[in-house]
Protein backbone atom coordinates (compact mmCIF):
# COMPACT_ATOMS: atom_id res chain seq x y z
CA UNK A 1 0.00 0.00 0.00
CA UNK A 2 1.62 3.36 -0.84
CA UNK A 3 1.16 6.07 0.84
CA UNK A 4 -1.70 8.48 0.67
CA UNK A 5 -0.71 12.33 -0.21
CA UNK A 6 -2.22 15.01 1.75
CA UNK A 7 -2.75 18.57 0.87
CA UNK A 8 -2.47 21.13 3.53
CA UNK A 9 -3.73 24.44 3.15
CA UNK A 10 -1.21 27.07 3.46
CA UNK A 11 -2.99 30.38 4.51
CA UNK A 12 -2.66 33.21 2.52
CA UNK A 13 -0.71 35.45 5.53
CA UNK A 14 1.91 32.74 5.37
CA UNK A 15 2.93 33.62 1.50
CA UNK A 16 3.98 37.18 2.88
CA UNK A 17 6.72 36.07 5.24
CA UNK A 18 10.13 36.52 3.68
CA UNK A 19 11.83 33.78 6.00
CA UNK A 20 9.01 31.33 4.79
CA UNK A 21 10.13 31.70 0.99
CA UNK A 22 13.84 30.50 1.97
CA UNK A 23 12.29 27.16 3.31
CA UNK A 24 12.04 24.25 1.29
CA UNK A 25 8.27 23.39 0.18
CA UNK A 26 7.63 20.33 2.89
CA UNK A 27 9.55 22.83 5.62
CA UNK A 28 6.96 25.61 4.38
CA UNK A 29 3.83 22.84 5.26
CA UNK A 30 5.84 21.85 8.47
CA UNK A 31 5.62 25.83 9.52
CA UNK A 32 1.76 26.24 8.49
CA UNK A 33 1.03 23.03 10.34
CA UNK A 34 2.34 23.66 13.32
CA UNK A 35 1.14 26.96 13.55
CA UNK A 36 -2.41 25.56 12.94
CA UNK A 37 -3.56 22.45 12.21
CA UNK A 38 -1.03 20.70 14.75
CA UNK A 39 -1.46 23.72 17.36
CA UNK A 40 2.14 23.72 17.76
CA UNK A 41 2.90 19.47 18.10
CA UNK A 42 6.24 19.45 16.07
CA UNK A 43 5.46 15.72 15.84
CA UNK A 44 2.11 16.09 14.29
CA UNK A 45 3.36 18.49 12.38
CA UNK A 46 6.06 16.41 10.44
CA UNK A 47 3.71 14.31 10.03
CA UNK A 48 1.21 16.01 8.48
CA UNK A 49 4.13 17.80 6.19
CA UNK A 50 4.58 13.89 5.04
CA UNK A 51 8.20 13.50 6.64
CA UNK A 52 9.01 9.66 7.35
CA UNK A 53 9.79 9.67 10.93
CA UNK A 54 7.97 12.76 13.02
CA UNK A 55 8.72 12.16 16.07
CA UNK A 56 12.07 12.39 15.70
CA UNK A 57 11.93 14.94 12.46
CA UNK A 58 9.32 17.34 13.94
CA UNK A 59 11.33 18.73 17.21
CA UNK A 60 14.34 18.51 14.89
CA UNK A 61 12.71 20.51 12.36
CA UNK A 62 12.39 23.22 15.28
CA UNK A 63 16.28 23.41 16.03
CA UNK A 64 16.07 25.03 12.20
CA UNK A 65 17.52 28.11 11.95
CA UNK A 66 14.97 29.17 9.04
CA UNK A 67 11.83 27.11 10.28
CA UNK A 68 12.42 28.44 13.72
CA UNK A 69 12.51 32.35 11.65
CA UNK A 70 9.30 31.62 9.71
CA UNK A 71 7.62 30.30 13.33
CA UNK A 72 9.38 33.69 14.75
CA UNK A 73 7.90 35.83 12.27
CA UNK A 74 4.75 34.99 11.77
CA UNK A 75 4.38 35.03 15.47
CA UNK A 76 5.16 38.08 15.74
CA UNK A 77 2.76 39.62 12.67
CA UNK A 78 0.14 37.54 15.07
CA UNK A 79 1.49 39.78 18.04
CA UNK A 80 1.33 42.95 16.13
CA UNK A 81 -2.16 42.69 14.85
CA UNK A 82 -3.24 42.35 17.83
CA UNK A 83 -1.47 45.17 19.26
CA UNK A 84 -2.98 47.22 16.24
CA UNK A 85 -6.41 45.95 17.03
CA UNK A 86 -6.34 46.53 20.64
CA UNK A 87 -5.14 50.17 19.51
CA UNK A 88 -7.76 50.72 17.38
CA UNK A 89 -10.52 49.53 19.98
CA UNK A 90 -8.55 52.08 22.31
CA UNK A 91 -8.84 54.91 19.76
CA UNK A 92 -12.37 54.58 18.88
CA UNK A 93 -13.68 54.82 22.71
CA UNK A 94 -11.37 57.72 22.98
CA UNK A 95 -13.16 59.27 20.35
CA UNK A 96 -16.38 58.25 21.33
CA UNK A 97 -15.49 59.72 24.71
CA UNK A 98 -14.67 62.78 23.40
CA UNK A 99 -18.27 63.33 21.52
CA UNK A 100 -19.77 62.95 24.58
Amino acid sequence: MGRRSRHVLIPAAFCFGSTLAELSPKQAVFVAAYLGEANRNATEAARIAGYAHPPQQGPRLLENVGVKAAIDEHLSEIKRQGILLQQNRVDGLAERHQLL
